[in-house]
């Protein structure tokens, strides 16, 4: 490893040093300690980055190393090296000439920033298994925000838009119980609207915290009690009007039946058949009768997605939700905290079916970013199977699950004939049913001159190795691999997962750009 001119630089320091009367070698132990870091925390045992000097090869001075100080070289790149190697033998490392900085390596951890002692119902979302920790994610470790660039519509009593929990992202667009210059018109008197929005997408109390919410008010004045027709007209405009794939709540619910005929209800559930046709995704209340839900409108409807309502604390059923084969899955909904309409400020506390379903309605928006063609459907397959104890239909007993998201946005270039890896520390995933059956999901971003040439494996903390994609004939640009399920059953969430990405072909550039995963 440069050995000549590692060994004129010693002799030259070791004359100084006698020339001035000072031990020989204490001059170039001063200089190591100060080109060797440690980190202050979360450090990678064994494991550092060397920085190397920029008139010689890194190649070169990896090799070196490997050969005279022991170690294994784990990725070569323009400037430096990474080993895994003793801190011994990394301070001697430290000490050649070629080599400007030796630094450990640190784990990465999930940048979302977890919302300390949040709400109840966020809390238990967040987990597979009671106990509770104290924490959410409400970023998800995402470049953007959960829901960010769609649109979630609040068929409800309006909302409170001044309200500091939507930051800007909430508006009312049509009030179809109300005349213009009503003293309540399109303004949300009961509050019910602005709670349920916020449980949907607002800050501190919400999933979806980058969406935006619209209100539809379907109220009349201050009544709590809503026309199915004014429902029907709310439907309408967001099939006629909605962007695509939008998601609509609607926590109102009412008997299926009026007097032995079920017309009424029927003609509010073909409104919502046509608009979920036309690509929009519903979810509804079961309602709040402590009956089975298959008596309810729209709950009954296999084409929306209906809610029950659980306690956050104990994963019981709340008393007065409905119930059975029509329920398509849980939320907490029970001791809700939320926005108020009282103030900008202003919270309160509920319960009911109606504050369960917006936190689903929220997931639905935050999985849709991710171009899944049925997100509804996505947010059912990635609900906690068995979770609700008193509900009498095994497959409605499933609880709400929005995961940890942990991702590695450092750019790694691919290197010809080479294999480079990026490493993400998972450590908040509690829980051990955090990746059960297919519900672990990866994402990469790979930009490359052809994508053919490049073989892509996940090694997860057991040292299990699954193919994400294969070499191939294609010649197209880049490698965007999206939503890809990996069967993860029996992987323990916590530890070490590492994408390896093998360039089988040279001649071609290319750079890994981002990567996740979703629990």
């Amino acid at each position: 490893m440069a050995r000549s001119r590692r060994l004129i630089a010693a002799f030259a320091m070791t004359g100084l040093a006698v020339a001035l009367g000072l031990f020989p070698y204490e001059r170039v132990d001063a200089v190591a300690v100060a080109k060797f870091s440690a980190a202050s925390k979360d450090g990678v045992p064994d494991q550092y980055w060397v920085e190397t000097a920029s008139d010689v090869p890194a190649s070169g001075i990896a090799k070196s190393a490997a050969r005279e100080h022991g170690g294994r070289v784990k990725h070569v790149l323009d400037n430096g090296f990474v080993v895994q190697m003793s801190e011994s033998q990394a301070r001697a490392l430290a000490k050649d000439s070629d080599v400007v900085r030796v630094l450990q390596d640190t784990w990465l951890r999930p940048t979302a920033v977890s919302q300390p002692n949040p709400p109840k119902h966020l809390d238990r979302i967040n987990e597979r298994v009671l106990p509770l920790d104290g924490a959410y994610y409400p970023d998800l470790n995402s470049p953007k925000k959960p829901g960010a660039g769609k649109t979630i519509y609040v068929i409800d009593s309006g909302i409170n838009t001044a309200h500091v929990a939507f930051g800007g992202r909430a508006s009312n667009a049509i009030d179809v119980a109300n005349d213009p210059g009503d003293q309540w018109y399109n303004k949300d008197c009961t509050g019910h609207g602005t709670a349920v929005a916020a449980l949907a997408g607002g800050d501190t109390y919400g999933v979806a915290r980058g969406a935006s919410i619209v209100g539809i008010k379907v109220q009349r004045g201050c009544e709590t009690v809503v026309s199915r027709f004014n429902l029907v007209a709310a439907v309408n405009w967001i099939t006629n009007n909605a962007p695509p794939k939008s998601v609509v709540n609607i926590s109102i619910a009412g008997p299926a039946f009026d007097g032995g005929s079920d017309a009424g209800a029927r003609v509010v559930e073909a409104a919502i058949r046509a608009s979920v046709a036309a690509g929009h995704t519903y979810v509804v209340g079961a309602g709040n009768n402590d009956g089975n839900a298959c008596d309810v409108s729209p709950a009954r409807m296999p084409e929306v997605i209906a809610v029950a309502a659980s306690s956050a604390a104990t994963d019981v059923r709340w008393p007065s939700s409905n119930f059975g084969f029509c329920v398509n899955l849980y939320a907490p909904g029970e001791n809700i905290t939320t926005a108020s309409n009282l103030s900008p400020t202003a919270t309160l506390t509920g319960s009911g079916t109606s504050f369960a379903a917006p936190q689903v309605a929220g997931a639905v928006a935050f999985r849709s970013m991710s171009g899944a063609p049925n997100p509804g459907f996505q947010v059912e397959f990635e609900s906690t199977p068995n979770a609700v104890k008193d509900e009498p239909d095994v497959n409605a007993a499933q609880l709400l699950h929005v995961g940890g998201l942990y991702a590695n946005p450092t750019d790694v270039p691919i290197k010809d004939k080479a294999t480079v890896s990026s490493t993400i520390a998972v450590s908040g995933e509690g829980d051990p049913g955090a990746a059960l059956g297919t519900v672990l999901r990866i994402n990469a971003v790979i930009k490359h001159q052809a994508r053919g040439q490049l073989q892509v494996d996940l090694v997860v903390p057991t040292g299990k190795k699954y193919r994400l994609h294969s070499m191939s004939n294609d010649t197209g640009d880049d490698l965007i691999l999206k939503q890809i399920p990996v069967n993860a059953s029996d992987i323990p969430p916590n530890g070490n997962w590492q994408l390896q990405i093998f360039d089988g072909v040279t001649g071609t550039t290319g750079t890994l750009i981002d990567w996740n995963i979703q629990f």
